[in-house]
């Protein structure tokens, strides 16, 4: 059987509690990082979580039982996600001005609720599912969608976190 599907109340239990925020910070540290206050939108994080399938037993797993092999998955993305060219797609007309001096945004550290985003790819890369994963990708609006699965599924050949 299934896990049930994630309530928009257990994403806030989850964002508020103890357990998630001492991961994040661990991790956060971990890569020379801070996590900063604020979780933006929690609606489309709420929707996000569900158009992935990630079920409330399944993030519980992530910061307790599989805590060790997350935490190791989180680092490895992380690093192997920054080495990818980092590209946009623009709008025509929406192109941006290539005479603006200013460089591109520096990183303050990861927005609260950070691992979430992690922990889908980890839904993923525990449960393959390569319709599912196009059509998340799809729904978050993803730059060169189908370079970034290919990207995806070479990182995770190579990830090998312990297991959980």
């Amino acid at each position: 059987m299934a896990d049930a599907p994630l309530e928009y109340q257990d994403l806030l239990a989850l964002l508020r509690g103890e357990e998630m925020n001492a991961f994040e910070a661990e991790v956060a540290a971990a890569l020379g990082t801070q996590v900063v206050p604020g979780w933006g939108d929690s609606t489309a994080l709420h929707r996000e979580l569900k158009r992935s399938q990630t079920s409330a037993a399944f993030l519980a797993r992530c910061f307790a039982e599989e805590r060790e092999a997350f935490r190791a998955f989180v680092l490895q993305m992380s690093t192997e996600l920054r080495a990818l060219p980092d590209e946009e797609e623009y709008p025509p007309g929406e192109e941006p001005d290539p005479d603006d001096p200013s460089p591109p945004g520096e990183v303050l550290g990861y927005m609260q609720g950070f691992s979430l985003l992690y922990a889908q790819y980890y839904r993923f890369f525990r449960s393959p599912d390569d319709a599912l994963l196009d059509d998340w990708l799809k729904y978050r609006r993803t730059p060169h969608r189908a370079r970034f699965r290919r990207d995806l599924k070479r990182i995770f050949a190579g990830v090998r976190p312990a297991d959980p």
